[in-house]
């Protein structure tokens, strides 16, 4: 692309453009390559890439995708691309964690309108440890080990990083398809 406003523009794949029905599943899973895959399955409890393959194509991690998919990227392409300060993100989700539906990013169907991209970016963390710790990915062991808060911020920090990951991942795949 020539200038930096062409790369800032984004074209969304048919089926996250379009009112389908069908949700955006999560993008070049099958694809992952070995070595991002072992850069992820690091920062998650698992030892094998295909236990992380197997952990992205669960509902609740679709859940989250999608929702990100249709209230920010779809909302927010130009703005989307880009990837918030880790710091200020990890840390409000990691404060949102606690507060146990009390908070706008708990919430089961917040009203999105004012959100801004960072928003979106925590939204996404705290739903995707939530839903996780209900699932026992991570076991009260695991968040007793040395500080609460500091296990909790290291989680945090691994989903911002999977979600970085997969923001990628899902944007190369647009470019590609806009480049042939």
């Amino acid at each position: 692309m020539d200038s930096s406003k062409e790369s800032q523009s984004l074209s969304l794949p048919q089926s996250l453009s379009s009112t389908q029905n069908s949700s955006p599943t999560l993008p070049l899973m099958d694809k992952l390559s070995v070595q991002n895959g072992r850069l992820l399955s690091e920062l998650f409890p698992f030892k094998k890439l295909d236990k992380l393959k197997e952990w992205l194509k669960v509902d609740c991690m679709q859940g989250a995708w999608a929702e990100f998919m249709r209230d920010c990227v779809t909302k927010l392409p130009n703005e989307s691309v880009a990837d918030p300060d880790k710091g200020t993100i990890t840390e409000a989700a990691r404060s949102a964690i606690d507060l146990l539906g009390k908070d706008k990013y708990l919430m089961y169907n917040p009203d999105k309108t004012a959100w801004t991209l960072d928003d979106h970016h925590v939204r996404f963390i705290v739903v995707v440890v939530r839903d996780n710790l209900v699932r026992h990915l991570w076991s009260q062991g695991d968040l007793s080990q040395g500080s609460w808060w500091q296990k909790k911020l290291e989680i945090c920090k691994a989903v911002y990083e999977l979600l970085c990951y997969l923001k990628t991942a899902c944007f190369t795949v647009v470019d590609l398809g806009r480049s042939s």
